[in-house]
């Protein structure tokens, strides 16, 4: 009797032993079953992060060119790579194949650009798409007008020349290259075509500010002058033919323009050009000609390609 008793809490303590374990296997089944259930397929975790991975590369990046945000008269685009968009640069803003304004870039960062709006038709949106607008990158200005320096019989001098003006990489200080020349007289006994004045000015627009369709800018040039002497000229000054050195010139003047289309502008210029005959060209100078020293205002009119 007592043996069995003591047989049989044996075989209760060995049940409350291996119990905990069969309990586990019958815990485990249903949570596998569930995962199963809810997945469809059994993943393992490098399954898991490979159909993550996939689905992140689903999610397409904006495209190129098309603008992603827009604020008080800038805009963002994206940039392609390949197109290197830089600073100055013009672009048109189109949507659904028609041209409703203009952009100027004057911000690039890694795959987008910033651009000032010069104009637009519409409100720029989000989606809307730039296009090029050609990157020559240079402003041509073909200019004429009056130094007011008497000249003889006539109270001005008639100039003109051409102003070019590196506008790719450039926005408020822009490099400037000048060309020009007068038509007057040197001498009252020699005609305009006796002598061909021309001087060659470099510098810059030290800042431009942009207002819509206008610029207002600011220009400093410096350099030198040059005259070519026909035989007659030669003759009244006592010189060989030929071309001399003239003087040291200098202007600085205010500059506007307006856009008339994505590659024309008019402009206007009024300033203070100064001529300094340093080397005494000539043994024969007349002030009323333009070889001795001359400082006065000038006015030009211009038109300016892109």
């Amino acid at each position: 009797m007592i043996k069995g008793f003591f047989g049989l809490t044996g075989l209760f303590f060995l049940f409350l032993l291996a119990a905990p374990g069969l309990w586990a296997q019958e815990d485990a089944a249903p949570e596998e079953d569930f995962l199963t259930e809810a997945t469809g397929v059994e993943e393992s975790p490098a399954e898991e992060e490979t159909a993550i991975a996939e689905e992140a590369d689903t999610v397409e990046p904006p495209p190129y060119h098309s603008l992603v945000h827009v604020m008080s008269g800038e805009v963002i685009f994206m940039t392609d790579p390949e197109a290197a968009a830089a600073v100055g640069d013009l672009y048109r803003l189109v949507r659904g194949g028609e041209d409703i304004g203009l952009l100027m870039v004057n911000e690039v960062r890694e795959k987008i650009a910033v651009a000032r709006i010069v104009f637009s038709d519409e409100e720029p949106l989000p989606g809307d798409t730039v296009r090029e607008a050609g990157q020559a990158g240079i402003e041509a200005t073909f200019y004429g007008g009056s130094f007011l320096k008497d000249n003889f019989s006539k109270s001005f001098m008639p100039l003109g020349g051409l102003r070019l003006v590196l506008a790719r990489w450039f926005y408020y200080t822009r490099p400037a290259l000048e060309i020009g020349s007068f038509f007057a007289r040197a001498h009252p006994d020699l005609q305009v075509a006796d002598t061909v004045p021309f001087n060659i000015l470099a510098g810059a627009e030290i800042t431009n500010l942009y207002m819509g369709r206008f610029q207002l800018g600011f220009v400093a040039l410096a350099g030198l002058g040059w005259s070519y002497l026909n035989e007659e000229a030669a003759g009244i000054f006592n010189v060989d033919s030929g071309t001399r050195l003239r003087h040291v010139n200098g202007k600085m003047f205010v500059s506007l323009s307006c856009l008339l289309g994505s590659h024309i502008k008019i402009t206007a210029d009024a300033g203070i050009l100064a001529m300094l005959d340093w080397w005494q060209t000539f043994s024969q100078v007349s002030e009323s000609g333009y070889f001795g020293r001359k400082v006065a205002p000038f006015l030009t009119l211009g038109l300016t390609l892109r």
